[in-house]
């Protein structure tokens, strides 16, 4: 298992960015692959991926339509589907399908709230910054790659910089290294084409979270 190391994201705005240090983590481990079940806070693992899977390369309208009219097009025309970023969106989607609870937290831009609707979603729903702000609070940070598992999502940090920039999550879990951890994300729509390993590889910082650990309870 890996020494963990401190690492800091910061600020915030609407669709991307705040502060904190939380632990990141980089390699390997030889305990065995987690089971897939539904764990004790209620989270269904195989429901969120399952939901990942069905989404993976289309927009779902109920959750789309508000950035694609922001853009000035309709989420109907794939077209318009590169006018946004939407890898957290998406990941954020999949994690509710599996069974994680809205926070209506203090304010739609607050750290404290991940929600979408009625009027709008919170940051913490669509800006990979804010959902690793949510996220790393209320899950934690993982503290090695072979404590994630399928269902498990993931943030990265391109430029190592502290600002977190992409959302994905874990589809496929077949073992307990980088190269065992498939992804399925949007923007760049993939299912499973790449691991974590590729992330390592490309000098990306990692955060993941085991959605198992959670605390949901909504308010």
């Amino acid at each position: 298992m890996p020494s963990d190391a401190p690492s800091t994201a910061p600020s915030t705005d609407n669709n991307e960015t705040t502060t904190s240090s939380e632990t990141n983590f980089d390699s390997f481990a030889t305990d065995e692959v987690s089971p897939l079940a539904t764990s004790a806070n209620g989270y269904d693992n195989i429901a969120a991926r399952d939901y990942a899977y069905s989404w993976w390369n289309k927009r779902n309208p109920t959750y789309s339509t508000y950035y694609a009219e922001k853009e000035g097009c309709n989420v109907a025309n794939s077209s318009c589907w590169s006018k946004w970023n939407d890898c957290t969106n998406f990941v954020s989607q999949a994690i509710y399908a599996g069974g994680m609870k809205f926070r209506t937290g203090s304010h739609v831009t607050a750290d404290d709230a991940w929600k979408f609707g009625p009027l709008m979603p919170t940051h913490t729903w669509g800006g990979a910054q804010n959902f690793y702000k949510h996220w790393s609070q209320r899950a934690g940070v993982a503290s090695s790659v072979a404590a994630l598992q399928t269902g498990d999502a993931v943030n990265a940090d391109f430029g190592a910089d502290g600002h977190v920039d992409h959302t994905a999550i874990i589809t496929k879990n077949t073992g307990n290294n980088n190269n065992n951890k498939f992804l399925t994300q949007h923007t760049t729509d993939k299912k499973e084409t790449s691991t974590l390993q590729d992330w390592y590889t490309a000098g990306y910082k990692v955060y993941g979270y085991e959605m198992d650990k959670a605390t949901n309870t909504g308010n």
